[in-house]
């Protein structure tokens, strides 16, 4: 028979208190539901949906804000 260690079994219960946590809510049922389905398809395929947004998002905020979104970028491209 094998014994378990104190500190095996402060991990066992440690990943029982993990299993135990109730799912969040985010206090309304429509927005609740809305989040759950924005989230599967963002967990299943993040990159299909995230890299057009995000091409679309910077080509509306090149064309309103024009060169100013350049220098911006630039600056923070030094900066970091």
């Amino acid at each position: 028979m094998t014994s378990i260690t104190k500190q095996e079994q402060y991990l066992i219960d440690q990943m029982h208190k993990i299993f135990e946590v109730q799912p969040n809510t985010t206090g309304s049922l429509w927005l609740n539901n809305w989040y759950k389905r924005t989230t599967k398809h963002l967990k299943s395929m993040p990159f299909i949906l995230l890299l057009p947004m995000a091409f679309v998002v910077s080509f509306f905020v090149y064309t309103i804000l024009g060169k100013l979104t350049i220098i911006a970028v630039s600056f923070l491209q030094h900066g970091f």
